[in-house]
């Protein structure tokens, strides 16, 4: 179901952004700081020029994303959460699309097939990204995408990576059950214990 972004819907599960921080895999915080944001421990900080254009730029990403790749994109930036695991959940910035191929032509419907988030990258950490088409992203960034996937059961899940005004890269992650296996037992203990 579509859940708008609420922070206190986010206290009560694990979302696709702070698994890095449970894998200790993330620059921006730890499993602690996740934590002690969960239990409201600390204020959220208020956000960066560069979380600001990201939030900015992310539908025009998205549209950028639509236009080099020819997928049919749904905007939602919302909440969802894995039908079984009420613990762990993501924030897809969009669905993409494909035709029903069960379907006649005049019953066409379009389905989501997969997700896909966008990202406006500082030019400062542009080198940590591979090159187009690969699957070579951040740690960071993979984990949340390998969260995605899992929590909404997607086949695979795009990155459209804004490097810089000029440089749109596209990346793939695909379902592989042996991180998601890892990815779950990490969040499950973190979110139990």
């Amino acid at each position: 179901p579509r859940m708008p972004i609420d922070h206190a819907l986010r206290a009560k599960g694990l979302g696709a952004s702070e698994i890095a921080s449970v894998m200790g895999l993330s620059p921006w915080g730890d499993a602690f700081s996740v934590y002690a944001s969960k239990l409201g421990l600390i204020e959220k900080a208020p956000a960066t020029p560069q979380q600001l254009r990201g939030r900015y730029f992310e539908r025009g990403i998205m549209l950028w994303y639509s236009d080099v790749t020819g997928n049919q994109t749904e905007w939602f930036d919302s909440s969802v959460e894995h039908p079984r695991r009420e613990w762990q959940r993501c924030s897809p910035d969009a669905w993409i699309l494909d035709v029903d191929p069960a379907l006649t032509q005049a019953q066409r419907i379009m389905l989501r097939v997969a997700g896909c988030d966008a990202k406006s990258v500082n030019w400062r950490h542009r080198d940590d990204w591979g090159e187009s088409g690969t699957d070579l992203v951040p740690d960071y960034v993979a984990l949340q995408l390998h969260w995605s996937c899992s929590c909404t059961t997607m086949p695979y899940w795009d990155c459209a990576a804004l490097l810089s005004m000029d440089d749109l890269r596209v990346y793939r992650i695909h379902y592989d059950p042996d991180i998601e296996a890892i990815l779950l037992e990490a969040g499950e203990k973190f979110w139990r214990d």
